[in-house]
């Protein structure tokens, strides 16, 4: 389990194919000590999708990413020096300050627009089918990131989040342009009643 609270960044160094999928590298040399110091088996969530670290040599992370986690997610679009959310799992007593999120992503959206006024607005183009497991004022996890949902127009398959400048500064939305696709998960509290 993560919070969506994302406590740093990494970059991809490499995305490589193998015969089960693509092994994912991403250097993590400015992120948290607990991502510098994981060990093979740990949970991170990359871009807001659960994987499992395969190797930690040097401030390089590895996982293997299966086919079926790169047909859901954005994983296998990852090119070297793009910027990722990196979260770890939460341990027995970390407080939980986002909301409670799986690393097990819904579906990918295509961000509509990102606009600057009252503060920072995105649109998200998420489908008539993942749009159904969304309410407003309840959370999503867009790249990982725990937010809470301003809009939901079921109609257009579409939500809104308004970005704080905090968030802009610690994650990669406030860069993001139309066009960019990203992982998404609703909240599972909300799936759950569906």
């Amino acid at each position: 389990m993560f919070t969506g609270l994302v406590s740093s960044t990494g970059i991809v160094e490499r995305n490589e194919p193998t015969p089960t999928g693509r092994r994912l590298v991403i250097a993590c040399a400015e992120a948290i000590d607990r991502i510098r110091c994981a060990s093979i088996g740990d949970s991170i969530a990359v871009d807001g999708c659960c994987l499992t670290v395969v190797s930690n040599v040097d401030h390089l992370v590895a996982f293997d990413v299966v086919a079926q986690t790169l047909s859901l997610t954005t994983l296998g679009e990852l090119a070297p020096t793009t910027r990722v959310h990196l979260e770890p799992a939460l341990r027995f007593g970390d407080p939980i300050g986002g909301h409670m999120v799986q690393g097990h992503v819904d579906g990918i959206g295509t961000i509509e627009w990102l606009r600057h006024f009252d503060g920072v607005r995105l649109r998200v183009h998420v489908g008539s089918t993942l749009v159904q497991s969304m309410i407003e004022r309840g959370s999503v996890a867009i790249g990982g990131v725990s937010l809470t949902l301003t809009s939901v127009d079921s109609s257009a398959g579409t939500i809104e989040v308004a970005l704080i400048p905090e968030t802009c500064r610690r994650t990669t939305l406030g860069d993001r342009v139309q066009g960019d696709r990203v992982n998404i998960e609703a909240d599972f509290m909300v799936k759950s009643r569906r």
